[in-house]
């Protein structure tokens, strides 16, 4: 059977969904922070209207200081409704928001040059370690790729129903990741710039007022709460313009994107953002690009690769714009669709070529490139699933819900106290419990208290601590991360006073024995301390 695009594209569709959705609840491993609060206050929307702090459906939900953006929580709401709140099902919306990406990417590159260039881009992005690892957590930033490729698809079009479109989704876009406030609308005014001749002839504004209506309508409350109410209050927190020397700091950060090393070779130093040894795209690709460069610099006059052009020069500034370890590929994610777009046009212009096409040589690097494409992308996905969840469970909160079943199974009208050092435990509770939050809000965590573990005490108790604290005791149980290193310890008052008078009976025992003129020899410890001396 003679494959068409079609079947090309699903097979793409098919690739690409199985990376994303194979072992989503074990790889990454762990749970994070941000992961359980879009998880939690998507179920506590689901269930009664309002998140964690009591509001009825905001715009903002406010989180650990800060305030998550709304489309993909209330993405969530339906799936949690339907299926409830586990890891598996958070992911797997933010994996549904990926293959929706790649399909995207199909469409627009078929678009702006061929159903080729659209073929080779999406697969790209289906094999991308960039995309692909922020389309199997379950973040906000996934829905900025999806939105802006949609509201990009149609302004691509060519009636004035796919500009009102191309408005609405750029609008939506605006609601995704904090980056896209910035980058949008600067997006936007490279597209009238490109297009300035035509923009003030009847026939563009006529199409496009509509669309430019319709964004500001929708861009409107997101700046309002940005400039004026509490949207912006994550962007100051890690804004760079505080520096010392802003315009260094903040040049440095935007070429750091271009960095080789970065894109191809080793990627983020975080580990959650980056799986280690590689580049946020195949080091292979990066022959690719050098391709769509050598492209982009010959078709400098057409229009389409003005805006590629325009959009890869942007898609840093709103990460540059912030502080903390550069590049983050969290806050990069902008990228998405350029790159694959640039590399697959880029590509295709070479290969094709008349001179290219006669010279066997050149063909036979094509074949090695695909071989190579093929070897480093099934390296990948076997590390990927091999090694990254052991690699990555630390920073992951990885066995923390493990731990609150485990204290709240051996239960008996005891407190569990958590440590201090454990951050925003209170989120894995409720996510673990399923906690209306109009109970959490009147009665607090019923039955769970957190202190600092060396200055709180009770008779009564169940303690969950890090691996480090109260070290010198043996747990009552140990919660193992994939790499069999303990990551939570639990213990009980009971079990902590028995080793403590142990421990007090052994040096009163030693210092007793010692004072007869004896050696110690054993001693046992129940509520009181009897010793057993030797000559």
């Amino acid at each position: 059977m003679k494959l068409t695009d079609k079947h090309l594209l699903l097979l793409i569709l098919l690739l690409g969904g199985a990376l994303r959705i194979w072992h989503l609840p074990i790889a990454p491993s762990g749970l994070n922070l941000d992961e359980a609060s879009i998880g939690y206050n998507a179920y506590a929307i689901g269930s009664e209207g309002i998140d964690e702090q009591g509001s009825h459906f905001p715009l903002l939900f406010k989180a650990f200081g800060e305030y998550k953006n709304p489309v993909f929580i209330y993405s969530l709401v339906p799936f949690v409704k339907l299926f409830g709140l586990s890891v598996g099902v958070i992911r797997f919306v933010a994996a549904l928001y990926g293959i929706g990406t790649i399909l995207l990417l199909f469409l627009i590159g078929s678009r702006l040059f061929s159903k080729k260039a659209g073929l080779l881009a999406s697969f790209f992005l289906a094999i991308s370690p960039w995309h692909l690892l922020f389309s199997r957590m379950s973040l906000e930033v996934i829905t900025l790729p999806f939105f802006f490729l949609l509201g990009f698809y149609f302004l691509l079009g060519k009636t004035k129903k796919d500009y009102v479109l191309s408005g609405v989704f750029f609008g939506i876009s605006l609601y995704t990741y904090a980056a896209a406030k910035l980058f949008v609308p600067l997006f936007f005014f490279c597209y009238i710039l490109i297009h300035k001749k035509e923009m003030l002839t009847n026939t563009f504004i006529r199409m496009h007022w509509k669309s430019a209506l319709i964004l500001l309508l929708i861009a409107l409350p997101i700046y309002y709460l940005s400039f004026f109410g509490h949207g912006n209050e994550r962007f100051m927190q890690v804004s760079a313009i505080s520096a010392d020397h802003p315009g260094t700091t903040i040049t440095s950060n935007y070429l750091s994107y271009y960095s080789p090393r970065f894109l191809f070779f080793q990627g983020d130093s975080n580990v959650r953002n980056s799986v280690p040894g590689y580049g946020q795209f195949l080091p292979v690709m990066a022959v690719l690009f050098l391709l769509g460069i050598y492209w982009m610099a010959n078709t400098l006059g057409d229009k389409r690769t003005q805006l590629l052009l325009c959009w890869l020069l942007l898609y840093p500034l709103p990460a540059a714009l912030t502080s903390g370890p550069m590049p983050n590929a969290l806050r990069g994610l902008t990228h998405v669709g350029v790159f694959s777009l640039i590399m697959a046009q880029g590509t295709i212009s070479f290969f094709t070529a008349e001179k290219i096409r006669a010279s066997r040589p050149l063909m036979v690097i094509l074949g090695i490139l695909v071989i190579a494409i093929v070897w480093q992308a099934a390296l990948f996905g076997q590390d990927y699933f091999q090694d990254y969840p052991s690699q990555v469970a630390h920073k992951q909160q990885y066995g923390l819900t493990d731990a609150i079943m485990y204290a709240e199974s051996i239960q008996t009208n005891q407190t569990i106290f958590i440590s201090n050092e454990i951050k925003q435990a209170y989120i894995y509770v409720l996510f673990e419990r399923k906690t209306p939050a109009s109970h959490y809000l009147a009665d607090g965590l019923k039955g769970i208290a957190f202190c600092d573990i060396e200055n709180c005490s009770t008779t009564n108790a169940i303690y969950i601590v890090i691996p480090t604290e109260i070290a010198q005791y043996q747990p009552e149980h140990v919660i193992y991360n994939p790499a069999g290193i303990p990551a939570y310890k639990i213990y009980t008052t009971e079990g902590l006073e028995q080793q403590k008078g142990e421990a007090l009976c052994k040096k009163e025992c030693t210092i007793g024995c010692e004072t007869k003129g004896a050696s110690y020899a054993k001693s046992s410890f129940t509520t009181s301390c009897s010793c057993t001396c030797k000559a």
